[in-house]
């Protein structure tokens, strides 16, 4: 079948997990700035959790897109997912897509999808969530073959892959790829109105609360230095029964302190989380040098709170370390495990002038970031 000019451009925006979707509002309000005709794919989870993205785009179906009484989804079984993945590739074939976006472009189920797909004409992109990906992956590799242009989700992460990876020089020669970097900072925003409040300083932790995300140690040294007008909102689930909430729970406890810090034993909704961030005065990564969290954030990746932060034009609040990573040196407070109070008060003084400074950077605009991933996609 020919395709008319005059037709909207078909894009399939494909998440096969259950993770990463804070990225996906900023790719439709990107792709929509160009009339495309969306088609999601997603699981029910995702979609469940979603539920601001149902009058935005064209059409959802689910990854196994057979009736819901004969729907088994993706459960890790090798030969079943693969079939499921096939189906859908033969699917988006039949509705004429003419661009795949992963938005999470990488694991064994995309490395099926570009099998499937290697030599239809359809292109497929995708976002890289981990600069690991381009140091050796066997699995990547396979996806290469098919995926040409990446998106990473900060400038200091493509410079990385770019000037330092063992495989940039086949990234960029060899397989001769596309790799930008944009930031999704489109977030689903309640209705809710903030209760006006004078007297406590609110920071938000995002993502579950677990040692490998974060340094939950280091944050206990970081309580002990605040007035008692200072409260910490985790924006993730902290399982009640994981050993590191319970250890966590312990000492705050002990110390007093359990009252400034509020948790949430499941998974948090939109509307809490936009309600708590509106109300905000900071997002704390709460990642520290030499801890297990430090292994991948600000190294290979980013923590989910620096998009965050920066779409909702709130001071980052960074250990000292990462002040190298100079394009959020506008947007931060730097602080040592034993000058948190002195970062505090600068908080005070500078936060006004921190958000303004963010909102007047064009990097940090969602048109500009709606541009930069356009000109991937379409360039």
């Amino acid at each position: 079948m020919l395709k008319s000019k005059s037709l909207p451009e078909r894009i399939a925006l494909i998440e096969l997990d259950s993770s990463h979707d804070e990225c996906l509002l900023t790719q439709v309000h990107a792709l929509k700035r160009r009339n495309c005709f969306i088609l999601l794919v997603t699981n029910d989870l995702v979609r469940k959790r979603n539920h601001h993205l149902e009058s935005l785009v064209d059409e959802w179906i689910h990854v196994d897109d057979r009736p819901e009484n004969a729907r088994i989804g993706l459960t890790g079984a090798a030969i079943g997912d693969a079939l499921i993945i096939r189906r859908l590739m033969r699917k988006l074939k039949r509705k004429h897509i003419d661009k795949v976006i992963f938005n999470t472009a990488q694991g064994g189920h995309v490395r099926n999808a570009c099998l499937f797909s290697l030599f239809r004409k359809i292109e497929f992109i995708g976002v890289i969530h981990t600069t690991r990906k381009f140091q050796g992956s066997f699995t990547q590799r396979v996806i290469n073959l098919k995926i040409k242009k990446y998106c990473l989700l900060a400038d200091f992460l493509k410079e990385q892959v770019i000037s330092t990876s063992p495989d940039s020089s086949q990234v960029r020669q060899a397989h001769k790829f596309q790799i930008t970097s944009f930031y999704p900072l489109d977030f689903p925003k309640s209705e809710t109105t903030v209760p006006e409040n004078d007297v406590e300083t609110h920071i938000a932790l995002m993502g579950s609360v677990e040692t490998r995300r974060k340094d939950l140690d280091g944050f206990i040294s970081l309580v002990e230095q605040c007035d008692s007008n200072v409260h910490f909102h985790f924006l993730g689930k902290a399982d009640p029964q994981h050993v590191d909430v319970i250890h966590l729970n312990e000492k705050l406890t002990e110390m007093g302190r359990l009252n400034q810090v509020t948790f949430y034993d499941s998974f948090v909704d939109f509307d809490t989380v936009d309600l708590i961030l509106r109300k905000s005065s900071a997002v704390l990564p709460l990642i520290h040098p030499d801890t297990p969290s430090a292994e991948e954030y600000f190294r290979h990746q980013i923590p989910g709170s620096m998009n965050i932060a920066l779409g909702y034009r709130l001071p980052l609040l960074i250990h000292e370390a990462y002040r190298k990573i100079d394009e959020l040196n506008a947007a931060s407070i730097y602080y040592g495990l034993s000058t948190f109070s002195n970062a505090l008060e600068e908080l005070k003084s500078t936060g006004i002038e921190i958000r303004n400074a963010i909102k007047s950077n064009k990097r940090f605009a969602s048109e500009y970031q709606y541009e930069t991933y356009l000109r991937l996609v379409f360039e």
